[in-house]
C-alpha cells in the first residue's frame, strides 16, 4: 500500500506526458519529515520555519489569506506546472490520446488510487468530486417504495436532497437522525443509529468527518452494528480521504464516496467512488453504458468526454 507522502512522489506517471514531480521539492519534504520526526503535534504547529518551507511549494497570492481549505486545496505548483503540461499534450494529439492512451493512463491512475486507499482496482472508480460519487450510489441503487434511508441532520445537504428526490420518485422513506454536537462516547452515536433501524431499513448515510464541526464518526462501529442487522452504509468521505489516517477498507462500509481536490491537494474536479464487489451489482449506473457487465466497476466511468488532463 502506498502512504500519502509515497503517492505524491510517484505521480509523475499521472500525467499524460510524462512530467516528474520536482526532485529538489520531495528531497526538501522527505528531509523535513525526518528532522521534525519526534515533535510534537502542537510545537510542530508553531514552527514558522517548517510551514515556510511548505508554503513555497505553493503558489501564493498576494491579494488574500485562504482560510478555507475545505471547499478545495491548492495544488502545489510542480502539480500546476503537470496540468499545463497535460493540456498541451492533449491539444497536441487529441482524438488520438482519447482513443488510444487514455485507457492505459487511467488504469495507471487508478492502480496508484486503490494503493493509497488500500482496496482493490476493481473496487474503485475515478470521478469528479464527493457528490458525483455518492448521488451515484444515492440514486443508483435499487430500493423498493417503502425502504427506509437513514441520514442525520448534519449530513452534507446535497446528499440529503439526493435521498428526498429518490423518496419523490420511487417512494422510499427518509427517515433524519439528531446527532448531538458533544457526545457522551462512541456507544452514544451508534445506539443513535441503531434506534432508527427498522426491518424496513436498506441503507444508513455517515459522513465520516462532519464538515460543519469537524466532528469525526465512529464509522466502522456504526457500520458493523448496521451489518448485524442486514443494512448497508454509505461514507461519505469528503473530509476524510488524505486527511485522516485510515484505508477505505478499515471501515468495513459498502459504499465510499471522496473528493480528492480537497485535502489530496489535486487539480479541481477529481474524485474517488469505492463500492464493495460484492455490492457493485447492485447499483445502477448514472448514464447508459452496456459495455461492461453489471458487477464491473468501470461501469460507471462512462460519463461522456471529460477533462482528462486533470
Amino acid at each position: 500500500m502506498l502512504s500519502r507522502r509515497q503517492f505524491i512522489s510517484r505521480s509523475g506517471i499521472w500525467a499524460l506526458a510524462p512530467i516528474p514531480f520536482s526532485e529538489a521539492l520531495i528531497a526538501q519534504v522527505k528531509v523535513l519529515s525526518a528532522h521534525h520526526a519526534g515533535e510534537s503535534t502542537l510545537a510542530l504547529a508553531e514552527n514558522e520555519t517548517f510551514w515556510e518551507k511548505i508554503q513555497k511549494a505553493f503558489y501564493q497570492s498576494p491579494d488574500f489569506i485562504n482560510l478555507e481549505n475545505g471547499y478545495y486545496s491548492p495544488m502545489p505548483q510542480s502539480t500546476l506546472q503537470g496540468l499545463d503540461e497535460n493540456w498541451k499534450y492533449l491539444n497536441s494529439r487529441p482524438s488520438f490520446y482519447m482513443r488510444r492512451e487514455l485507457e492505459e493512463d487511467r488504469t495507471k491512475q487508478k492502480e496508484q488510487l486503490a494503493a493509497l486507499a488500500g482496496c482493490r482496482t476493481e473496487e474503485l472508480v475515478i470521478t469528479r468530486n464527493t457528490t458525483e460519487s455518492l448521488d451515484t450510489v444515492i440514486l443508483g441503487l435499487k430500493m423498493e417504495a417503502g425502504e427506509e434511508a437513514i441520514f442525520c441532520d448534519q449530513d452534507y445537504l446535497s446528499m440529503q436532497e439526493a435521498f428526498r428526490q429518490k423518496a419523490r420518485r420511487e417512494g422510499i422513506v427518509c427517515k433524519t437522525i439528531a446527532l448531538p454536537l458533544h457526545p457522551d462516547s462512541d456507544a452514544q452515536i451508534v445506539d443513535i443509529y441503531r434506534q432508527a433501524i427498522t426491518a424496513k431499513t436498506k441503507v444508513l448515510l455517515v459522513t465520516h468527518l462532519i464538515n460543519i464541526s469537524g466532528q469525526i464518526l465512529p464509522v466502522r462501529k456504526i457500520c458493523q452494528m448496521a451489518h448485524q442487522r442486514g443494512v448497508e452504509v454509505i461514507v461519505d468521505g469528503a473530509h476524510s480521504f488524505a486527511h485522516l489516517d485510515f484505508k477505505i477498507p478499515d471501515l468495513e462500509c459498502d459504499y465510499y464516496g471522496a473528493s480528492l481536490h480537497k485535502w489530496l491537494c489535486t487539480p479541481l474536479g477529481l474524485g474517488l467512488l469505492y463500492i464493495n464487489k460484492s455490492k457493485i451489482e447492485r447499483v445502477w449506473p448514472l448514464f447508459g453504458d452496456d459495455t461492461y457487465a453489471d458487477d464491473d466497476i468501470r461501469k460507471f466511468e462512462h460519463i461522456g468526454t471529460q477533462p482528462v488532463p486533470i
